[in-house]
């Protein structure tokens, strides 16, 4: 019972974090906002919400965007940084009111595979 017990919350535990990775069509396992639905973050940000909800949907957009500039070629840094946070978390919310079932995660990972030049 002892060697069950650990082997059968293991198989539990990872079945969960395999469903929850492959929730959607993402590739990736996206936390907090990213896994929220567009709809949900459309109507967070359009005052539906509270101001938490609209503060997490900002806040993970933009640092989303600020991650991927770690890994980036500085030109498209340049373009990240000339085009402001303002403007990427509006055209995330104009991709997101197109698509509501999508994941914010996957709209957003579109975005930046645009947005390279």
């Amino acid at each position: 019972m002892k060697t069950i017990l650990p082997t059968v919350l293991f198989i539990t535990l990872s079945s969960t974090a395999f469903a929850q990775a492959t929730v959607g069509t993402s590739d990736a396992y996206h936390l907090g906002v990213g896994s929220w639905t567009c709809e949900r973050m459309v109507a967070a940000l359009a005052s539906k919400s509270t101001e938490i909800d609209r503060g997490q949907a900002a806040g993970w957009v933009l640092g989303f965007w600020s991650a991927v500039s770690v890994y980036e070629e500085s030109d498209f840094v340049d373009k990240i940084e000339s085009v402001g946070g303002t403007k990427i978390l509006e055209a995330t919310f104009n991709a997101c009111q197109k698509e509501p079932a999508s994941l914010v995660g996957v709209v957003s990972k579109r975005l930046v595979g645009n947005s390279r030049p």
